[in-house]
């Protein structure tokens, strides 16, 4: 009989500033070093997705579907 530890939970919080102009009051959003823009998906899913496609050679199809199982 073996117990199975119960996974570790960790949280991650990616914050974007976001500034309004003085003159024009239109608001504009910074981006971190390692973000995209307009990504939706953080720097450790971003390297989860390179590795399968470089290096497994996983096709993009695939590679979509494993991360809709993986954060659904």
């Amino acid at each position: 009989m073996a117990d199975i530890p119960e996974p570790k939970v960790e949280w991650h919080r990616y914050r974007r500033h976001v500034y309004r102009c003085r003159c024009c009051e239109h608001t504009c959003q910074g981006r971190g070093d390692l973000e995209l823009p307009g990504s939706h998906i953080g720097p450790r899913a971003r390297l989860l997705t390179c590795y399968s496609r470089a290096h497994l050679g996983i096709s993009l199809g695939k590679t979509e579907n494993l991360l809709h199982d993986f954060f659904a």
